[in-house]
């Protein structure tokens, strides 16, 4: 299939309020793979229609649910997944792109498993071969090897790293139009809709607000040689932009490489 034929389906994670960096690069991505959709499980918010059509998305695929499953209902994975299928359904869909976080490689798997698509998690890039086939890559082992993963079902399913691209407007905004469509969730994802959820701010210490490590471009991490003093790998960080980070020695012991598990768990 021509990319300009292929339809390209984005979740957005956080319409409601803007688009994050790795929303606007799983959207610039996606211009790279053909016609781009956007599908939200909430009503987006003006900014949010702002930032598609500066990125060239002319349609969001709005779910409707059929029930009343409470506000935390998009947090569903189950439900996420069977709102991703209705809108591949719909629109004709060959891929599915979602952020690469927990929840949603739980409703990237849900959703391979509802279509029979193939599945790849964690892509640090995406392209099509000469086939037309959309191949996804990563770093596997600790990072020694390089693999590449033509899929080759009807539709495509992949999680994205962040920083996997640069994120870039598209070169001629558009309108962007907001179309329901209906999902009637089954009793699995009616099952698994959150009760309750605290979300917790990030934590930065005195400094500014960093970026999410996930996210991050620039790391600065520290391990046994701080000490357990990560002052100067936080002024460095402050300095650059970036995120702190730690070895698994630091995190294993709270931050500190040098006190004994035993004393810090006593």
């Amino acid at each position: 299939m021509t990319s300009s034929r292929r339809t390209v389906l984005v979740h957005l994670d956080t319409p409601a309020t803007e688009l994050s960096s790795s929303a606007l690069e799983l959207l610039t991505l996606a211009r790279s793979l053909g016609r781009v959709e956007a599908v939200a499980l909430a009503s987006p918010s003006l900014t949010t229609l702002a930032q598609l059509g500066a990125y060239g998305v002319e349609l969001v695929r709005q779910a409707e649910v059929n029930d009343d499953l409470g506000p935390d209902a998009a947090h569903s994975t189950a439900l996420v997944a069977e709102a991703l299928a209705r809108a591949a359904d719909a629109s004709g869909a060959a891929v599915v792109l979602l952020a690469s976080t927990f929840p949603n490689k739980e409703s990237a798997a849900r959703l391979a498993f509802l279509t029979g698509a193939g599945l790849v998690i964690d892509a640090a890039a995406v392209g099509v071969s000469d086939d037309g086939h959309v191949v996804g890559s990563k770093r596997v082992l600790a990072g020694s090897w390089d693999t590449s993963c033509e899929i080759v079902t009807d539709l495509a399913v992949l999680t994205v790293r962040a920083n996997a691209v640069v994120p870039e407007p598209a070169e001629a905004a558009v309108e962007t139009t907001v179309e329901g469509f209906a999902v009637v969730p089954s009793a699995l994802a009616k099952a698994g809709v959150p009760t309750s959820r605290e979300v917790h701010a990030a934590e930065h210490g005195d400094g500014p607000a960093r970026p999410a490590l996930a996210e991050a471009a620039f790391v600065v991490a520290g391990g046994r040689g701080t000490f357990g003093d990560f002052t100067p790998v936080e002024d460095l960080a402050d300095a650059l932009g970036a995120a702190v980070g730690a070895t698994r020695d630091c995190v294993d012991e709270g931050g500190s490489a040098t006190t004994p598990r035993s004393a810090r768990r006593a």
